[in-house]
């Protein structure tokens, strides 16, 4: 029985330990600039498995085209397909674009004799087709590489008809050839043959520029020793901050892993050439905005550099929205900068942080909250607001099982519900906006 115990001790003590590792992962893909996504324009095509080495199309990384697209294609026009491939090992890949159905057709191999077969080593290269142009019904445009478990990495893909020099190309057919995280998944998708039990993903790079180029504006990155260098920005017509993006989209599961009323500190290191105003954002990507470093739009997320590297640091209350990034805005003036050392660290040492499974025996809801907090609870349980410092700013005992708090007339910020039920005490944070 001892040893029994001591086993299921032990075991509690690895759980323990396990939830303060987790709680301490930084919530940043690559903050270091130096793993292998970080220039923008490329996608990987990974995770390939259970490929039986029997045809190409078994994995596709494609493009379905809209009618606009087809609509654009200039029918027995020659043009020019080009882009960056390679891979992790050597790999033989086919390229596609032509009919999607029926003969599937392909305008880069009209003849099928394999000349839409390309061979990728680890070394970058460069590729092109020339082809004369038809339209179906439907048309989609991708890579296959479904003779063996390889993965590869695909970059900047253009299809633009050939012309004179000087002459106008038109825009390019395919829609987000450079694999920008907002537009990724309405774009691009990865097709198996999963009754095979093959299976792949696609992954996009970590960190990407987005600019206003109607504007006129042009903007290029480069990375070393660890620094991501936002430079030779030109154009800007100095009224806007988000005109010069350097951001990261996050994934569901980063989102999902951020703790809603959590203390989250962001940490970075940055330079310019010269003093610049730079905007830092984290939080919605898309709908209003949000700024979880600056909910009150006050503009306390302007950091002041110059060309001598500082060390930056936010704190600030968790959230989830359905899309979120992280963003560092240049749009002001043409001045390059730098960042390097990004993280978002969970701080687990706050005395507010509770871990969800205390929570089950209320629920308060919404959180963050507006104008109402509605908490449900046993009739006759107390049920009090503090703020951050202990204060009590609201108070009640529930007449049902429900009762619902005037939130409205609080400053933002963080609160702890308390609620006292037949001597036992439940508590949980929550987020006043």
């Amino acid at each position: 029985m001892k040893k029994l115990l001591q086993f299921f001790t032990t075991l509690l003590l690895c759980a323990a330990f396990s939830l303060s590792v987790i709680a301490q992962e930084d919530h940043i893909r690559n903050g270091d600039f130096m793993g292998p996504r970080v220039d923008p324009g490329w996608v990987s095509i990974h995770e390939i498995t259970n490929t039986t080495g029997a045809e190409f199309w078994h994995v596709q990384f494609n493009q379905s085209l809209t009618q606009d697209q087809m609509d654009a294609i200039e029918v027995g026009e020659t043009y020019e397909l080009t882009f960056y491939a390679k891979a992790g090992d050597e790999k033989e890949v086919a390229v596609f674009f032509g009919e999607d159905g029926g003969d599937h057709h392909n305008l880069l191999d009209p003849a099928n004799e394999g000349d839409n077969i390309i061979a990728l080593t680890s070394e970058e290269q460069d590729f092109s087709f020339e082809f004369e142009a038809g339209t179906f019904d439907e048309m989609k445009f991708g890579f296959e590489g479904g003779k063996d478990d390889h993965s590869y990495t695909i970059g900047h893909v253009s299809i633009l008809k050939k012309v004179e020099e000087g002459e106008d190309a038109g825009d390019n057919i395919i829609n987000n050839g450079h694999f920008g995280a907002a537009d990724f998944e309405d774009t691009w998708f990865v097709w198996v043959a999963d009754w095979e039990g093959v299976t792949a993903s696609a992954l996009i790079n970590d960190w990407f520029l987005w600019f206003a180029d109607w504007e006129g504006i042009t903007v290029d990155l480069t990375i070393e020793d660890g620094w991501a260098n936002i430079h030779d920005i030109e154009n800007t017509p100095g009224s806007e901050f988000w005109h010069v993006q350097f951001n990261q989209t996050f994934t569901a599961s980063q989102i999902d892993q951020l703790i809603t009323g959590g203390i989250y500190t962001l940490m970075f290191d940055a330079k310019a050439e010269d003093a610049k105003d730079v905007a830092v954002f984290f939080g919605e990507d898309g709908g209003s905005f949000h700024n979880l470093l600056d909910p009150d739009g006050e503009g306390g997320n302007v950091i002041n550099l110059t060309a001598d590297e500082q060390s930056f640091s936010f704190d600030f209350v968790g959230a989830q929205f359905d899309g979120m990034k992280l963003g560092f805005e240049g749009g002001l003036d043409d001045l390059g900068f730098s960042i390097s050392n990004v993280e978002i660290m969970l701080d687990d040492e706050d005395p507010t942080y509770i871990h969800e499974e205390h929570l089950s025996n209320i629920r308060v809801y919404p959180n963050p909250a507006f104008d109402r907090l509605n908490v449900k609870a046993n009739a006759g349980a107390t049920v009090i607001l503090t703020n951050i410092t202990g204060s009590v700013v609201n108070s009640k005992i529930a007449g049902s099982d429900e009762i619902s708090l005037d939130v409205s007339s609080l400053p933002g910020g963080i609160y702890i519900i308390t609620v006292e039920d037949r001597g036992e005490r439940t508590t949980q944070k929550v987020i006043v906006r």
